[in-house]
């Protein structure tokens, strides 16, 4: 998803999240999907607050070992 505003989570998606290695496809759409909703609650949430949020997300799936991020309230798709 491009985000038109050039906002700083963008590389951060890209970059990171998207293309890593480290992260199991399962928990990389959890993220990715949690990001989303962060970008639609934008009236909500700044793009620095996003950022954070999506950073801290990403580190916590790339420590997990092929594992599940529990992240409450978001369902994977499919």
């Amino acid at each position: 998803m491009q985000h038109p505003r050039g906002r700083p989570f963008h590389d951060l998606r890209t970059n990171r999240v998207e293309s890593s290695d480290k992260i199991a496809s399962d928990d990389r759409d959890i993220v990715l999907t949690f990001s989303d909703r962060l970008n639609l609650l934008a009236q909500q949430y700044t793009d620095y607050r996003h950022e954070k949020l999506l950073r801290h997300c990403t580190i916590i799936a790339e420590q997990l070992d092929g594992g599940r991020l529990p992240i409450v309230g978001v369902k994977p798709p499919g």
